[in-house]
């Protein structure tokens, strides 16, 4: 195996799966950040952070000696940027089965990006910066995990079910969850919580084809399946830039309480952040359903269907070409009625074309630039493209048109 593959042991309980994998401390540290570490909230002091720092000049010393040890397992959760953003799929860690039986794996980190996060265990290993030794860690590795189920795994490890303890846990991470009012959820809370609907809704696109963190518990066998993290950007790709910093705003402490959706900035980029920020999700829910009806009925559709629209890739351009079709027609039942008959105009696209739509950023691109093209009348001149990257997809595209 090259430097960047690692043998790991899928381990699946009722919350969902993560792998067993051994890993060097220097390895996770150049990839790494830790959420809880730079929350900048009221509830983490300057003396807290004092404390923290010795800490770790503590656990640098321990390191450095004979009688350095970690057995315990440090919690990661890979494939999302600092900024709560899904990771590109070129940058995402990933695994391949080696013996399913065994529940054997092979995970393949493909690249150096900041792309994991540090749920448990932030202290052990950024003692190694304060170290002149590194050595190998073991490792329980989520992947694709929405950073609101990154809090609810460190809650759970770290702190007792009273409501207290856990609301201070959550915290860490940024959310106020000592409220249930959805007046402050921030964009990724409904975002899961639409995730949810979704997947278990009979009727809709979505139902019985998330892959509900991480274990297939209401995936039929056969079905086509996304992941929760999949799902979850495609939704935030409608609201937010920057889901992190809205969570804070919306956290915000004020002497009314917590500021609320409404302390986030407009922001015209995102068709559905005025409906989310008066809080009017079943807008969101209406919108989100009527165009992958609209898509799995144009496209004919079924579980089993292996299609480029239910990879990855495709939800991912799918979600934005919503976003841009709203911007342009507006948000209405005009708009909606119309679904169908834009996306009609995509079917001049050959989607059986993995050569040209392969799994990876260039091909989700490809595919987002080409719904663009089609389905909006947008031109290839319009879109910052490189030269060549511009005239590959213009002479695709009159391929197509002359199919």
């Amino acid at each position: 195996m090259s430097v960047n593959e690692f043998l790991a042991i899928r381990v699946d309980q009722p919350f969902g799966s993560f792998y067993s994998v051994r890993l060097n401390s220097k390895f996770i540290l150049q990839r790494a950040y830790s959420k809880s570490a730079s929350f900048d909230g009221a509830e983490i002091t300057g003396a807290q952070r004092k404390l923290r720092r010795e800490r770790l000049k503590e656990i640098g010393e321990f390191i450095d000696s004979d009688d350095a040890m970690f057995p315990s397992s440090i919690i990661i959760a890979a494939n999302y940027y600092e900024d709560d953003r899904l990771a590109e799929e070129d940058d995402q860690w990933r695994v391949e089965a080696v013996d399913e039986g065994l529940n054997l794996y092979k995970l393949i980190v493909p690249s150096d990006k900041i792309v994991c996060s540090i749920v448990d265990g932030q202290h052990r290993l950024f003692g190694f910066e304060y170290a002149t030794e590194d050595f190998d860690l073991n490792c329980s590795l989520y992947l694709d995990l929405p950073p609101s189920l990154q809090a609810s795994v460190f809650a759970t490890v770290n702190f007792n079910q009273s409501p207290v303890d856990k609301s201070l846990a959550y915290n860490l991470f940024g959310y106020q969850l000592d409220r249930l009012d959805s007046e402050i959820w921030s964009p990724d809370l409904l975002a899961i919580n639409l995730c949810r609907y979704f997947a278990i809704t009979p009727g809709e696109f979505f139902c019985g084809h998330i892959n509900f963190r991480l274990k297939e518990k209401n995936v039929p066998k056969g079905n086509w399946v996304i992941s929760t993290a999949a799902f979850v950007d495609g939704v935030l790709r409608l609201i937010s830039r920057n889901p992190r910093l809205d969570r804070y705003e919306i956290n915000k402490k004020t002497m009314w309480g917590l500021a609320g959706r409404k302390a986030i900035k407009a922001d015209e980029s995102f068709s559905m952040r005025e409906y989310f920020r008066v809080k009017n999700d079943k807008a969101i829910e209406q919108v989100i359903s009527a165009f992958f009806n609209a898509v799995g009925s144009i496209f004919d559709i079924k579980d089993h269907s292996d299609h480029v629209f239910v990879k990855t890739i495709g939800i991912s351009a799918l979600f934005q070409l919503l976003n841009e079709m709203l911007l342009k027609y507006g948000v209405d039942k005009d708009t909606i009625d119309e679904f169908p008959v834009l996306l009609r105009k995509a079917k001049v696209i050959n989607l059986e074309d993995t050569e040209f739509f392969p799994s990876s950023t260039k091909g989700q691109n490809r595919l987002l630039r080409m719904l663009l093209h089609f389905v909006l009348d947008k031109p290839f001149a319009e879109m910052e493209l490189r030269e060549e990257a511009e005239n590959e997809l213009s002479d695709k595209a009159e391929q197509y048109r002359q199919r």
